[in-house]
């Protein structure tokens, strides 16, 4: 096998290669998106484009805030995903300010991603240490969520 032959043979296995590995990523984003794993942004075009959809989210934060308002007042989304929607709130009956994390409604119906939710509110309960954060309360009320301390901090994209 001479030089231009050996050079001919790995140039075609680096694209192969690198074709592989766009198809694996491309993979990755067609499941996240399926499993609604997808980031905020992605989630955000989902919601603009499907009215059923829209709607289902609508239907899913009135729940929500209905639900919550019982235990608690003054609540305000903070942030939204691919995996669900965080609120902080004022409890009413201690008057903390927690944060609530909810699972999408997209999701809610997802095996996979119900127990994913629970063994991440598990194992954070779990823990006991100053630099984790107190999980207070979980419940499925309709909707999945779990209640924990609210901290102030900055984050860093």
């Amino acid at each position: 096998m001479n030089t231009s032959t050996t050079i001919l043979i790995s140039i075609g296995v680096f694209f192969v290669f690198l074709f592989v590995i766009l198809h694996i990523k491309k993979e990755i984003k067609i499941r996240k998106v399926e499993m609604g794993l997808a980031e905020g942004p992605a989630t955000q075009m989902e919601l603009e484009n499907d009215p059923e959809l829209r709607q289902t989210y609508h239907d899913f934060k009135e729940l929500m805030f209905n639900t919550l308002s019982a235990k608690y007042e003054d609540i305000k989304v903070i942030a939204s995903g691919g995996m669900g929607i965080i609120v902080t709130a004022i409890d009413k009956q201690d008057k903390k300010k927690v944060a609530i994390k909810t699972i999408s409604p997209k999701l809610h119906k997802h095996p996979k991603a119900i127990k994913f939710f629970f063994q991440e509110c598990q194992a954070i309960q779990k823990m006991n240490h100053p630099n984790i954060i107190r999980i207070y309360d979980s419940a499925d009320e309709g909707f999945l969520y779990y209640v924990m301390e609210f901290l102030v901090g900055k984050i860093e994209p």
